[in-house]
């Protein structure tokens, strides 16, 4: 079997990865297409090229798997396998396989495709905010100190309460895209939006906040040329003295002005847009998104410093946490979630710059 030129076959697809015997190194590895690899970290096995098939390289750049069987089925590889250079006794195996996601938990989401309400807008800004909102998202608050000119983002409402007549949706403006979806959470809401022919995707980077987030037109755009210079996959601002948190390491550090993490919360996560394309099958099926935010940085190759709280910008958490759903339940979809990636890292800050010594 030729096993040349298979880089556009393998980017970004998702492989269960073992050895010959059947002992499962990971179950979810992905094959990122900047050349890195998420799902699983090994100094062993830390990015993937084509070289005339298939290999994994090693921290120095040192070919440590060529995958010289190939498998086919219907013109999708499906099985690849190949000797272990540093232990010729080992064979190394990829099976496809999909994206873990609440559907293998027995959980889904609507299923059902949304139509934009409206025009869309004849031209776009660089980056986009997705918001799920009721009749009472704070997002009607935000204050504008900047003119609409200067916004470097538009805005797509996911509006979820049970109507949406004429007046709700002018008091939901201004957006670019409305859609209506009601019988959705959150990501399942959204993971329906990102169709692979959605005009949402003709950004570079995407905001997921919440509804009940107080911050400002001017700080989101400030949000996003942070994210845009220092070219990080995975962000989000830390909030504010007096917000409600689940998770201390989101409240605003003072010494820093961004710190680099392996954790970014579902309450408010900025992607770019390959960093999107990576995980959002994960958000398939989620209820409470309980889970995501800790795959998500194993998704991406565990490259910490593109992935960061930003104290530099904060928002306020202005509701408490589990008020429309089960904090028990919610546990444990993110626990079993983790166990589909193999992801029981502690959550932790690894570095970040100072807030006196930098210029963001």
């Amino acid at each position: 079997m030729n096993v040349r030129n298979l880089g556009n076959l393998l980017e970004g697809s998702a492989w269960k990865f073992s050895r010959h015997d059947e002992a499962v190194l990971a179950p979810v590895l992905l094959l990122l297409p900047d050349g890195t690899i998420g799902g699983y970290s090994n100094p062993a096995e830390r990015r993937w090229e084509d070289r005339n098939g298939l290999c994994f390289l090693d921290q120095h750049g040192v070919v440590t798997t060529a995958f010289d069987d190939v498998t086919f089925e219907n013109d999708r590889i499906v099985r690849l396998s190949g000797q272990a250079r540093h232990r010729p006794s080992i064979w190394h195996v990829l099976e496809r396989r999909e994206v873990p996601s609440g559907k293998e938990l027995g959980q889904s989401s609507g299923g059902v495709l949304p139509d934009f309400i409206g025009d869309p807008p004849s031209g776009t800004r660089r980056n986009l905010v997705v918001l799920r909102a009721n009749s009472e998202s704070l997002h009607k608050a935000w204050p504008r100190e900047i003119s609409d000119a200067d916004r470097n983002w538009d805005l797509c409402v996911s509006y979820y309460g049970s109507a949406l007549g004429s007046e709700a949706i002018a008091a939901l403006e201004p957006f670019e895209y409305l859609t209506h979806q009601p019988a959705d959470r959150k990501f399942g809401a959204i993971h329906a939006l990102f169709t692979e022919s959605s005009p949402l995707w003709n950004y570079q980077r995407v905001w997921f906040p919440d509804d009940d987030l107080a911050t400002s037109w001017k700080d989101i755009n400030r949000l996003f040329e942070i994210c845009e210079r220092h070219q990080l996959l995975l962000a989000q601002p830390a909030l504010r003295e007096g917000s409600y948190a689940t998770h201390s390491i989101t409240r605003q550090n003072p010494d820093y002005a961004m710190r680099f993490t392996n954790f970014v919360e579902v309450m408010c996560p900025v992607f770019s847009i390959e960093a999107l394309r990576t995980c959002v099958g994960s958000f398939y099926g989620s209820i409470s998104g309980f889970g995501l935010d800790r795959v998500w940085p194993r998704m991406l190759g565990s490259v910490h410093s593109r992935i960061a709280i930003i104290d530099e910008i904060a928002v306020t958490h202005t509701r408490p946490v589990a008020g429309n759903y089960d904090l028990r339940a919610a546990g444990r979809e993110g626990t079993a979630l983790q166990a589909l990636y193999a992801s029981q890292e502690p959550i932790r800050t690894v570095g970040g710059l100072l807030r006196q010594a930098s210029t963001l």
